[in-house]
């Protein structure tokens, strides 16, 4: 796998301008989540992968940080692979997997439960790579938000799902589809992605870049996040 490679002004402070450009999407969703983030509502928050998971860890670290500030216990979080495209008896068997892994976490960590899940993708078209795990939490009474950085819908999903979804903006947001950054590749039939570097069609030194790749992905969302809040405390939305 060749390693993205990008100019020396942009190395500066991003390795991955894609995980740059995710600053104002997901300053706005945070600002529309303002409220519920403050109050602690949150127990939960729960990723689609693949190319949803920087999205989800970023959103992740910017909420302990005003859980932090606040004095509220933090988040858990999860990765589902997404579900694009399953039906019928597949989609079923997916349903039935995420509930039982739910069950599992709820066993464990039951105070989480108590409280709602946010549900953390990178874009939203048709919503159906969602539809399994938005099923088994109406199933089960879990109430849960919805926050997607793109927004492409080509359906009402709202109506569909009745609940509203929080965009950050319009459009297809830059880290769609960039796997190297996200660092797991997904079967739509299974509950969990797989780590990319475990594919053994790469080899070593690709398998090498992956990780260089992943570690530099994570030090940009550290960054973002970090400079995400601390514009938020210069604007006093927190203290």
């Amino acid at each position: 796998m060749k390693k993205e490679s990008f100019s020396s002004k942009e190395r500066e402070k991003f390795h991955f301008k894609e995980i740059e450009q995710l600053r104002v999407p997901v300053e706005n969703i945070v600002k529309k989540l303002y409220p519920k983030i403050s109050a602690g509502e949150y127990g939960l928050i729960f990723g689609d992968d693949a190319s949803g998971r920087i999205p989800a860890l970023l959103l992740n670290e910017i909420i302990q940080g005003m859980y932090r500030e606040f004095g509220h216990k933090n988040p858990d979080i999860c990765f589902f692979a997404g579900s694009k495209n399953l039906e019928g008896e597949e989609k079923n068997e997916k349903k039935e997997m995420i509930s039982q892994y739910l069950e599992s976490l709820k066993k464990k960590n039951p105070e989480d439960f108590q409280k709602k899940a946010l549900i953390v993708t990178d874009v939203i078209a048709t919503g159906v790579s969602l539809d399994p795990l938005i099923e088994v939490l109406k199933e089960k009474g879990i109430d849960f938000d919805i926050a997607s950085v793109g927004d492409v819908t080509t359906e009402d999903v709202e109506s569909k799902w009745g609940k509203d979804v929080y965009f950050g903006a319009s459009g297809l947001p830059k880290i769609f589809g960039l796997g190297s950054v996200s660092g797991v590749e997904k079967n739509v039939n299974e509950l969990f992605s797989h780590r990319i570097k475990d594919n053994d069609a790469y080899t070593d030194d690709e398998k090498m870049d992956i990780q260089i790749n992943i570690n530099e992905a994570r030090e940009d969302v550290s960054r973002l996040a970090a400079e995400i809040l601390e514009k938020m405390r210069k604007e006093k939305e927190i203290v």
